[in-house]
């Protein structure tokens, strides 16, 4: 048995030797330091890039097509981005530390930290410098290349009494 377990092991080793990462080539423009990615989620057949966007207002979320990301790493090329531009949000507060969504307002917003997409509805958790975090949706519109968001705002109390704790991971 040990002897099985021994080979089963050098096997695992050799094969995980024989595979290298993939680089995924994107443009210039996005690996700028002020985008902060901070979230990927998935939606039809693309890849999610969403900026924390919060000292850099950026408000677009930015998609790329999973072909191109196989296309990227099979021929060494840049993968192409579509740009989708985040909708009913307004940047509040001489810091630029609040959000209104609609006419809501999320006081001392500190940026995007995860999402979670279901058919056309993203959910995206906002960290606060508070002891709780936002959760809004939204509607993604693949016509108008845009994401609506909505006023369906949820205030979440944080587990432990951190400020600035927002939840970094969502999933369906």
């Amino acid at each position: 048995m040990k002897s099985f377990a021994s080979i089963l092991l050098i096997l695992c080793v050799i094969a995980a030797q024989a595979q290298s990462p993939a680089t995924i080539q994107i443009n210039d423009s996005l690996t700028a330091h002020h985008y902060e990615f901070s979230a990927l989620a998935k939606w039809k057949n693309k890849i999610l890039l969403i900026p924390q966007n919060r000292k850099n207002v950026i408000d677009s979320v930015f998609m790329i097509d999973s072909a191109a990301i196989d296309q990227s790493a099979q021929n060494n090329s840049i993968a192409a981005h579509t740009t989708f531009a985040i909708r009913n949000i307004k940047h509040a507060g001489a810091k630029k530390d609040s959000l209104f969504v609609g006419n809501i307002l999320l006081s001392k917003y500190d940026g995007f930290e995860a999402a979670v997409v279901k058919d056309d509805t993203i959910f995206f958790s906002l960290e606060a410098d508070t002891s709780f975090c936002y959760l809004i949706k939204g509607v993604i519109n693949e016509k108008s290349k845009s994401i609506n968001l909505l006023p369906d705002t949820l205030h979440i109390s944080n587990t432990y009494n951190i400020n600035n704790a927002g939840f970094e991971s969502l999933a369906r």
